[in-house]
């Protein structure tokens, strides 16, 4: 399937749509995501609390960035879920997904975006590189990136 089969949406899916989405992605996070969270729970928890940005293809969740906006304070988005579908990757999702979530977070007036990564997931570094995120810490296996608007 191209690219321009592609539909971007904010906030549009179904709790049922994001937990089979993060299911088929489990396997892509380092570690697994199933090993790291229950993705029943953690796909409510998205639903309900975070704001979507979306690619569907042919009503599929192919694509998904799932971001905390704390509108009392606006300090800071918090990033917590990127992810593509396996058979999806390489073709610049992520990319507008990210861009999406920027623009997003712009027009709030937002300052900054915080996201944690795996520092071996070496694609997810690489897409979080191009778009200017830097490290301000690192605990264990895992980095604090943060982008300033």
């Amino acid at each position: 399937m191209e690219t321009s089969q592609i539909e971007y949406n904010i906030s549009s899916a179904t709790e049922t749509q994001i937990k089979l989405h993060l299911f088929e992605c489990s396997e892509n996070f380092i570690p697994s995501l199933d090993s790291t969270v229950n993705i029943s729970e953690y796909a409510q928890k998205i639903y309900s609390k975070a704001i979507t940005f979306e690619a569907f293809c042919e009503n599929a969740l192919v694509g998904l960035i799932a971001a905390y906006f704390n509108h009392e304070k606006k300090n800071a988005a918090f990033i917590t879920n990127v992810s593509t579908n396996k058979q999806f990757s390489g073709r610049g999702i992520a990319s507008e997904l990210m861009n999406n979530v920027i623009t997003y977070a712009v027009t709030l007036k937002y300052p900054k975006i915080i996201l944690e990564v795996n520092k071996n997931n070496i694609s997810a570094n690489k897409l979080y590189q191009n778009f200017n995120f830097v490290q301000v810490s690192e605990k264990e296996h895992f980095l604090t990136l943060e982008l300033n608007l």
